[in-house]
């Protein structure tokens, strides 16, 4: 393929077709070496998934479009306004105004 007389927008693309084409051809070996490996542990008695922890496997076959982020449980909650925090991130003003106060912050655990 001649790349000289294509202009910077049609490069832009065809690199774009590539990445996209690219990441289907490894989604597809990913599955093909998936079933491989799968039907060489059950020729010889074996759970694939428990050989291995269960763990890399499904991974391998999953986009960033199907995992879930799960919301972190709250761990502490403001008694006066029922307010809740997960303990990342910034602290909120109530939890400040509870440790400014010389309470531990461990008093308002859930």
């Amino acid at each position: 393929m001649d790349l000289t007389n294509l202009k910077t927008k049609d490069l832009h693309e065809l690199i774009e077709k590539a990445k996209k084409r690219i990441s289907e051809i490894e989604k597809s070996e990913a599955i093909e070496v998936r079933a491989k490996l799968f039907a060489l542990a059950k020729e010889h008695g074996y759970d694939a998934a428990k050989l291995i922890g269960g763990v890399g496997l499904a991974n391998i076959v999953t986009t960033d479009a199907e995992k879930v982020r799960r919301p972190a449980k709250a761990k502490y909650q403001d008694p006066d306004s029922g307010k809740t925090w997960t303990g990342r991130g910034l602290k909120p003003l109530w939890v400040r105004a509870t440790l400014a106060a010389g309470k531990p912050i461990e008093s308002l655990l859930i």
